[in-house]
């Protein structure tokens, strides 16, 4: 039986009226009304300024209020009748963020520099606009000033700042030029209102400390460049998210579902753990297909696939103010967690609304069923995510990096060492998304180009070796490239001509509308539907011919039964098939497909032509990574040779202790350095980045410095035995070296974040191990 105090929302109420804080204001005519604190941030900062808004207001917007021990200034915002609602609510967010700044500015001045203590300002702006056709070309600041009005009323205690349309043109400008100029605005109108005006020089450190850069700022005017930026507007305004209700709702009694409570509660033991895992799983599959089942398909899709890219419009405008959301805040470092936990969230929705498109176009009837809401697609994904997190489990636990225990509590939740995951899966996932934010804060002047004038560095790469991947990927997919984009503007084109972000079509209709744009397009356009279509299965748990299960498994990245690599959504099985045209999940895949056969990153089993193994051979060889440790060695300073092999070093091939010597391979690279005597013998790793708990478990098994299920040494085992070899002989050192008593050293070098360096008893424990970027750490001494 489980007990529920009678006053368990007692909290909760009481959390909810003290972040409301309802209360009576008086305003400046007297009259009263009441106010309600404004932030819904995520920010604990933002969240603690005493910012309310008029609940009784009559206007389409209510005025605001500040208060702050004794200062109670109020701003009402308004627009020329027939702006758009949208554009004049961007403007009232925008005063939202500076009438505190700008009253706690005023607040901390000397007093025959402070204004009233209640004063009203009046925001008007007669331009707004809710977007423009074309990006305006920048103007100076003197132009902008021009844009703006000011008036005060010194006995009302009333300043009034008005924008001219041209004032709107500003928002598309990299540096903060429009709202540093309207805060100035205020402040100068604000400023006639106190005993004695501030100097100049005072007024403009006022300013500085209002808006101390160009990248604090509000409104973000960025020209639309993406598929989604055009049809942002016909979706949620915001995404759907899990519910921790349902999670929590769904463990009630779940681990007793997938086994007897006469077993008792422990399971335990690598084979019995992920047996067991094995099971769970598959009830809960069961389970999430008995319930889509009753739903129409594209009920289901419509809702799984607009709250996707609702999602994804969220994350770009995230990425795309990270710069302005870290500048708005004193706290950095809390600002960034927010912007983590909430990218956390968005991750989630994506990767389970994925796979639920997947299980959805399998289990779902296109005849009947009934429409799939909000709370259903909640429902469904966090079924969906309980699938993939237990489906990591097992294959941690597969990998030795989880401990094989499992415990199974009264009522039902599992429980398990979740240490692999705080030490290790979680911070190594926040590295990689702090590193994304960070470089979406330093790119933020990026976002106002509409053309990409520089190239990037995969960019440079594929027009070097254009031919032979160009060759790889013809033959592994059966169209060039080239086709694969033209078909992935022409996709977009067509949705952009529906104003829809996804749209059903006919097979016949979708190729009449793609060879009307791109007619070159009609010799591979029956083998791009081929490849990129992802047809109904009669049981969503078996893969095709030609597939594994591990291309179908939710908790698996780098999937070829995924959306991401086959984003047209086959309806049916008929001659001529009903298909989900969804033009930005064309767009991401089109850039994944590209990526992962790129890089390499497809296993060898998922690889159909020799022409592509061919590709992954020549970019899994490691000696070009080899040569960049190598070279950025000599620019500080060491003598440094890349690839060398032990028969070099020692002089010969065979030796009495070590046996056949070639067995050793190559030192990746040998740095040395005559002053300080050290040598370094380094082992050069450019591995794939890892993502998902399984994939990250696997290569940390590879570096255990161990040997392995056959017997074999690991990637970290084989160093390791090569820098003892050269310590039992550095006679032949010093003689390759030239170095008379060597010190020697050993370590390895990632090419980029890798999760070893967060598992507390690996590689750390037993070698030196540095990231390409810390190679700066090793630098001679003058």
């Amino acid at each position: 039986m489980i007990m529920v105090d009678q006053n368990a929302l007692r909290t909760l109420r009481h959390q909810s009226q003290q972040e409301a804080d309802v209360h009576s204001a008086c305003k400046l005519d007297g009259s009263w009304t009441l106010v309600r604190r404004t932030s819904s941030s995520l920010s604990e900062e933002d969240r603690s300024i005493s910012l309310y808004a008029d609940m009784l207001s009559n206007e389409s917007l209510p005025a605001l209020l500040f208060e702050d021990r004794g200062t109670e200034w109020w701003t009402q915002v308004s627009g020329v009748e027939g702006s758009p609602r949208d554009a004049i609510f961007e403007r009232w967010r925008m005063l939202s963020t500076w009438l505190p700044r700008i009253a706690q500015a005023f607040g901390a001045l000397e007093e025959q520099h402070k204004p009233p203590n209640r004063l009203q300002i009046n925001a008007t702006f007669d331009g707004a606009m809710a977007g423009l056709a074309e990006q305006p070309k920048p103007f100076s600041e003197n132009e902008l000033r021009e844009a703006l009005s000011i008036s005060a009323q010194t006995d009302e205690a009333v300043v009034t700042v008005k924008a001219n349309r041209r004032f709107e043109d500003a928002f598309f400008n990299e540096d903060n030029v429009a709202e540093r100029e309207w805060v100035r605005a205020v402040c100068l109108g604000v400023s006639q209102l106190a005993a004695e005006p501030l100097p100049a020089e005072q007024f403009e450190d006022l300013i500085i400390s209002i808006v101390p850069n160009n990248r604090v700022r509000q409104t973000h005017a960025f020209p639309a460049v993406s598929f989604r930026d055009f049809v942002h507007h016909k979706l949620p305004r915001k995404p759907v998210f899990i519910n921790d209700a349902d999670t929590s709702t769904l463990k009630l009694f779940l681990g007793w579902k997938a086994r007897d409570r006469k077993l008792g509660g422990t399971v335990q033991g690598k084979a019995e753990c992920t047996a067991y895992l094995r099971r769970l799983v598959e009830y809960l599959e069961n389970k999430l297909i008995d319930f889509l089942r009753k739903f129409e398909k594209k009920s289901v899709l419509q809702r799984l696939i607009t709250n996707h890219e609702a999602a994804m419009c969220d994350q770009e405008t995230w990425k795309r103010t990270a710069a302005a959301v870290s500048a708005l805040h004193e706290d950095k470092g809390r600002a960034l967690e927010e912007i983590l936990k909430h990218q956390s969230k968005l991750n989630a929705v994506f990767q389970s609304s994925r796979v639920l498109v997947e299980v959805a176009n399998c289990v779902c009837s296109l005849d009947d069923g009934g429409a799939f809401g909000e709370f259903d697609l909640a429902k469904s994904m966090a079924m969906m995510i309980e699938i993939i997190e237990f489906g990591g489990w097992s294959d941690a636990i597969h990998y030795g990096a989880m401990e094989p225990t499992l415990m199974v509590a009264a009522l039902g939740d599992v429980l398990a060492n979740h240490d692999f995951f705080e030490e290790v899966v979680v911070p190594f996932g926040q590295a990689g998304m702090k590193s994304r934010v960070e470089r979406s804060i330093q790119g933020y002047g990026d976002h106002f180009s509409a053309s990409k004038e520089k190239a990037g560095e995969l960019d440079k790469r594929f027009l070097a070796e254009k031919e032979q991947f160009s060759k790889a990927w013809e033959c592994e997919l059966g169209f060039p490239i080239e086709a694969h984009g033209a078909f992935v503007v022409a996709c977009e084109e067509v949705g952009l001509a529906e104003e829809k972000a996804c749209v059903v079509v006919r097979k016949s209709e979708l190729t009449r509308k793609v060879l009307d744009l791109k007619p070159e397009l009609e010799q591979h356009l029956d083998k791009i539907f081929h490849e990129l279509s992802l047809p109904p299965r009669s049981d969503w748990r078996v893969a095709p011919e030609g597939f594994t299960d591990l291309d179908r498994q939710p908790w698996k990245f780098r999937r070829l039964l995924s959306v991401l690599r086959r984003p047209l959504i086959q309806l049916n099985n008929a001659d001529d098939p009903e298909i989900y045209l969804w033009p930005g999940m064309v767009g991401d895949g089109g850039e994944y497909t590209f990526v992962r056969y790129w890089e390499a990153e497809f296993r060898e089993i998922q690889i159909r032509t020799k022409e592509m193994l061919r590709w992954n051979g020549s970019m899994k060889d490691k000696s070009s990574f080899n040569d960049q440790v190598a070279g950025r060695l000599r620019e500080l300073g060491w003598t440094a040779k890349s690839d060398v092999g032990f028969t070099q070093i020692l002089g010969r091939s065979e030796d009495e202790k070590l046996g056949n010597i070639k067995r050793l391979g190559d030192v990746d690279v040998l740095a040395w350095d005559e002053q300080s005597r050290r040598v370094i013998a380094i082992e050069c790793k450019d591995l794939m980045y890892r993502k998902t708990p399984g994939e990250i478990a696997e290569q940390l098994s590879s570096f255990r410095g161990e040997l392995d299920a056959k017997g074999k040494p690991d990637l970290l085992l084989k160093h390791l035995n090569r820098a003892s070899a050269l310590r039992t002989n550095l006679d032949e050192l010093r003689k390759f070296t030239g170095i008379s008593d060597p010190i020697l050293e050993d370590c390895l070098v990632f090419s980029g974040q890798v999760p070893m360096g967060y598992a507390k008893e690996g590689i750390r424990s037993k070698a030196n191990m540095l990231l390409y970027d810390e190679i700066g750490t090793l630098a001679l001494k003058a």
